[in-house]
């Protein structure tokens, strides 16, 4: 197979074919050998197989890097300057760590439900993982709830409304795809578990957005964030020095102070972290929106396919009308009425297996 193989690519023009070498016997076998991984879990399209891998590697490895924030001294120390001074109480210190013990395990899982061989294959555990998935994303969102107030020293309104809105979103669009899949209208729960999975997965690119603005705001210059005085000696813990230079704190330890932000110390690179934290989060929101939906447009051909299996399956169980018994655009916009294909083209693809997808 491999000679045969290399027979095809080498033949040119003239007929001869030139010496088989090592490197080109390597290129074969490392071609088949990726073909079969990606035939074996379940990708018919390359690009499809391409991006599950590199979606599964940034996640293993943020989980990896993140899972020893269970420990609290091992967060305490990873934690930005001043963050903690709030997140030793409750319920803030309950809402982190419900977070972290819900929500990593939550994105691990979506590695393997985005894989085709469990969905189609092993129907059950797809099921299974994608409860305890919902599950776990829930409890996440409730710490998220608890500690946001303290969330960067617990004065940005912005990141508060940020994390406000990724939680209505991924609440929202996990709801809608749980319902969807109940009246088995595949392509509309498809589109929803994407986008949740998109929008629960913010937090990885919002830490690479913390890198160019950071660098533009060292570059501006002349930014501050408000802190309170508790939070600055938490940080200093030097009394005489923080004295000197915030000397409103010693008549009032309950007020607040302006810090510079820099790279100069602890504390003022704790200010620069505050200050572009939320702007980062919105940008990552936004930019997961439109690569999701633009995914989700460019794939028109699959989204036909699953409401071709939403119809077998609809249609097998008696709910009407068949294509569209879920949220659809027909049903509930003003979407033209999806009609199945003609009765020859359904003929051709033969009946439908026991997970409603046409042999």
């Amino acid at each position: 197979m491999v000679s045969e193989k290399l027979e095809k690519s080498t033949t040119i023009a003239s007929g001869t074919t030139p010496s088989i070498t090592s490197s080109n016997v390597a290129s074969v076998v490392k071609g088949s050998l990726l073909q079969r991984t990606q035939l074996a879990l379940g990708f018919k399209r390359r690009y499809e197989f391409i991006l599950w891998s590199i979606y599964s590697f940034v996640m293993t490895v943020f989980f990896v890097i993140r899972v020893p924030y269970w420990d609290p001294p091992t967060f305490q120390k990873a934690s930005s300057p001043g963050e903690w001074h709030l997140f030793q109480k409750n319920p803030y210190y309950l809402g982190i760590f419900l977070h972290l013990f819900a929500a990593l395990p939550a994105g691990f899982l979506s590695i393997f439900q985005l894989l085709p061989v469990i969905r189609s294959k092993y129907a059950t555990l797809h099921r299974i993982l994608g409860y305890a998935m919902m599950a776990l994303l829930t409890l996440g969102n409730v710490g998220v709830i608890l500690f946001s107030p303290a969330s960067m020293g617990g004065n940005d309104l912005s990141l508060v409304a940020a994390m406000g809105t990724l939680i209505v979103l991924t609440s929202t669009s996990m709801f809608l795809g749980w319902y969807n899949m109940r009246y088995h209208q595949v392509e509309e729960h498809r589109k929803w578990m994407l986008r949740t999975i998109s929008w629960m997965t913010i937090i990885i690119t919002q830490r690479f957005m913390l890198f160019p603005l950071v660098f533009i705001a060292l570059y501006v210059g002349n930014y501050y964030t408000l802190w309170s005085c508790q939070q600055i000696l938490s940080v200093t813990g030097d009394v005489p020095a923080f004295g000197e230079q915030f000397p409103s704190c010693i008549h009032d330890m309950n007020g607040y102070a302006a810090v510079p932000v820099g790279l100069k110390s602890q504390l003022y690179l704790g200010s620069l972290v505050r200050l572009t934290f939320s702007t980062a989060t919105w940008i990552a929101i936004v930019l997961h929106t439109f690569i999701m939906e633009l995914y989700i447009h460019l794939t028109p051909k699959e989204t036909e396919r699953l409401r071709l299996v939403s119809y077998y399956r609809q249609r097998a169980i008696g709910l009407s009308p068949a294509g569209s018994a879920g949220i659809t655009a027909d049903r509930w916009g003003d979407s033209f009425r999806w009609t199945p294909p003609p009765k020859k083209v359904l003929e051709e693809t033969g009946p439908a297996d026991v997970n409603g997808v046409p042999r």
